[in-house]
Parts: structure tokens; sequence; C-alpha cells
């Protein structure tokens, strides 16, 4: 009995601790969800900014995003994918104009002025906040990834929209097949020679483009994203040889990784040459790099 007062006070406590910490996680769950949503109010924030200094130039005839905004699949880390479209004879007019429309939002820390698939400016703001503001003609633009208007008075972007995919095509589905297999073949010499950084530099490509082979099997949807979809598409299985094999890709344990690579691509390769449009093609190539590398 003269236990028992200590017991209740000692269980009471426990309690009071155990309340103090679920409102403490609750007040920190809030605190991430109100953080959340500033930044993606911050995000739509600075898209408006953007568009209405866009919409105001004479030489653009619609704006609209790419990526993950697009998609609505956006955090607080993510970037801004915005589109300008200009016609072709307006392009070198309209060029020169992008500063002033970048600096509408705030100042800039970094610019980049660079060409992949159109004139590009690679954007920093002092905030951290990234944008990539593309140019680019209506011919231009692909059918790959969502797109989402912001602005189209004379609709020249509806049927874009309609047709938009992150789907692989068939010989795009082959080139993934294709250079999985290619760079494993380039490992092999590159390990054999005994250059370590390059070895793990190849079999991370390798690892790139089997990445979209799975995505084409398990969620074709969003097969061009690659890699970074991943965690999110992948069936759990095929998700933990992919982590497993990241995890040994380093200097010292890459030739694990290959191992484990080349028995996940066995795994699959089944379904991969009852699919492939053109087996042949790869297929001889495979079973003698299969017997190198295990």
């Amino acid at each position: 009995m003269d236990n028992f007062f200590p017991t209740i006070a000692s269980q009471a406590l426990l309690l009071r601790k155990s309340s103090k910490k679920q409102a403490t996680q609750k007040n920190n769950l809030g605190s991430l969800f109100y953080l959340k949503e500033r930044i993606h109010l911050k995000l739509d924030h600075v898209v408006e900014v953007l568009l209405e200094s866009l919409k105001n130039d004479q030489y653009i005839e619609a704006v609209f995003l790419r990526g993950s905004m697009a998609r609505e699949e956006h955090d607080e880390f993510s970037d801004i994918d915005i589109y300008c479209v200009v016609n072709e004879e307006n392009v070198e007019a309209f060029l020169p104009n992008r500063v002033q429309h970048i600096e509408a939002y705030k100042k800039t820390c970094f610019v980049d002025d660079i060409y992949i698939i159109a004139p590009q400016l690679l954007v920093v703001y002092e905030d951290m906040i990234h944008i990539d503001l593309f140019t680019v003609t209506l011919s231009e633009i692909s059918e790959k990834d969502a797109i989402k208007i912001l602005f189209d008075p004379n609709g020249i972007l509806t049927a874009k929209q309609k047709n938009t995919t992150l789907s692989l095509t068939p010989l795009e589905f082959q080139d993934a097949v294709d250079d999985t297999v290619w760079y494993l073949y380039q490992y092999y010499w590159s390990a054999q020679r005994g250059n370590e950084i390059w070895s793990v530099h190849l079999l991370r490509n390798s690892l790139e483009h089997f990445a979209k082979v799975l995505l084409h099997k398990y969620c074709p949807e969003r097969a061009l994203l690659g890699l970074k979809t991943l965690p999110n598409s992948l069936p759990t299985d095929p998700l933990h040889e992919i982590v497993d094999i990241m995890n040994f890709l380093s200097l010292v344990t890459h030739e694990m990784a290959v191992k484990k690579l080349v028995n996940a691509f066995s795994n699959e390769s089944d379904w991969i040459f009852e699919n492939v449009p053109n087996k042949e093609k790869i297929k001889p190539l495979w079973e003698k790099i299969k017997v190198l590398l295990q």
C-alpha cells in the first residue's frame, strides 16, 4: 500500500509528459503544414507576378507552366518552369525583354542565359526560389509532360494541352533497354581498367535508363520522369532493389552494385524482351555481359 500512491503519481506524470509530447508533435505538424502552405502560396505568388509582366509584352502569344507545378505535384522544394510562346519572327526581339520580366518579382542573385531545348534563363532569386524561363515557338512545344495554361487569349495551346504524356514511345523504351545494357558493357571495361571513378559514373548511367525500363512496366504514365519519381511510382520490391543498388554506388563497393543491377535486370528480362520492339538488337550483348558481370 505504501508504494501505491507513488505509482499513481508516476503514472500521472507519464500521462502529462505523453500529452505534452503529443501536443508538441501536433504543433510541429501544424507548423510544418503551415510552412508548406506558405511556400506553395509563395510559388503561386511568384508565378502571378511574372505573369502580370509577361502578358503585357507585345511579343508574347501565350504563357504556360510545365513540370511539377503543371502537374500539381510541387512542394516547398520545387522550381518553376515557365514557358513563353513567341512567334518565330519575334523571338530575337523578345529575348532582351526577359530580364525586365524576371526582375518583376525580386532581385536575382544568379542568372544564366543558356540554350538546351530552347532559349532559357536559369534564375535564382535572393529568397532562393529558382525559375527556368523558356522561350518557344508553337511548333517547338513537345507533347512530353503536362501543360498548365496561364495566358492564352487566342486558344493556341488547347490542342497541345490535350495531347501531353509522360509515357515512353516504343522507340524510347527500346532506347532505355539498349542504354541500360550498353552502359553495363562500358562499365565492364572501365572496371577492368581499374578506373573506379568512371566505373561508378557509368553504372549510374545504366541505372538511370533502367529506372525508365521499370517505370514503363509498373507506372508507364510517369516513365519519362525517371529516377526522381521512383519513390512514388514503383511497387515495394523493385523500389527496394533500386535503393539497395544505389547504397552500393561508391568507389569501394561498385562491384557489389553492378551484381545487384544485373540481377535486377535479369529478374525483369522475360518481360523486357517480350515487350521491347527489337529484342535481337540488344539481347545478344545482354547475354554476354550478364555472364561477365555476375
